[in-house]
């Protein structure tokens, strides 16, 4: 299949997926097994739409991405495992799967922002422009302070590596600046931070207040970052 059905099939299955979760907010219990089909769908599909746009001819940085893209599908089974019947007693164990998988995705994608600017000369936007640091650096810090205290004392250790991480994520991608096309720049900044702001949706929703279509904002947010990532890495010096 074209890369054309591949993400043409991403984006009916997100809508699907979508539209169960936001139709079970409402009652409608029954269409968990479209969840349930549609989640573990979505990076299977990204994944061989990006490999189909790179080809065989693709460098590190785009390898980075394909192995991003299958432990960002690890994260999403393990933090839906809670909600397969039979296993809603191992939500703290799935839960920390799921931390070291998307943990894991990150990194692999730090490492291919990273070659992207190697790639094209070093010195990234962040070697001149040290303080676009600092918006980062101040989520980070005051996000963690105000969720500190709601955090188990044996999840707060990985809660804080994988808040670090993935602010590091969001630092990569701004270092891109000046390195690659503004359209790739722009793709990828615009996905990490709706990354960022999809996992902090899952901090609070977990761990400090609860809300009703907590999933559909999380997994839209999630499904377009995906995208935009992905979008932004397959020719970023066009």
């Amino acid at each position: 299949m074209t890369a054309t059905v591949f993400i043409a099939l991403y984006w009916i299955t997100a809508l699907a997926h979508l539209a169960a979760e936001l139709l079970m907010i409402n009652g409608f219990e029954e269409l968990m097994i479209v969840r349930h089909i549609t989640k573990p769908a979505l990076m299977i599909l990204l994944f061989l739409f990006y490999l189909s746009k790179v080809g065989k001819d693709r460098g590190m940085a785009q390898k980075f991405i394909l192995f991003s893209l299958a432990f960002s599908w690890s994260g999403d089974v393990n933090l839906m495992m809670p909600s397969v019947e039979g296993f809603a007693d191992f939500e703290e164990q799935f839960f920390l799967l799921g931390l070291v998988s998307f943990l894991i995705a990150h990194v692999l994608y730090i490492f291919s922002f990273r070659l992207d600017v190697v790639h094209n000369g070093g010195h990234g936007a962040l070697s001149k422009k040290p303080w676009l640091a600092i918006p980062f650096v101040a989520f980070l810090v005051g996000f963690m302070y105000v969720l500190f205290p709601h955090i188990k004392p044996e999840m707060q250790i990985p809660v804080i590596v994988y808040a670090t991480v993935i602010n590091l994520m969001g630092l990569a991608a701004i270092h891109r600046w000046g390195k690659v096309s503004k359209e790739s720049f722009w793709w990828v900044m615009g996905g990490a931070l709706l990354f960022i702001a999809s996992d902090s949706m899952i901090a609070i929703n977990k761990f400090l207040a609860p809300f009703e279509s907590s999933r559909v904002l999380i997994m839209l947010t999630y499904i377009t970052a995906q995208y935009m990532i992905v979008k932004g890495t397959i020719k970023p010096t066009e």
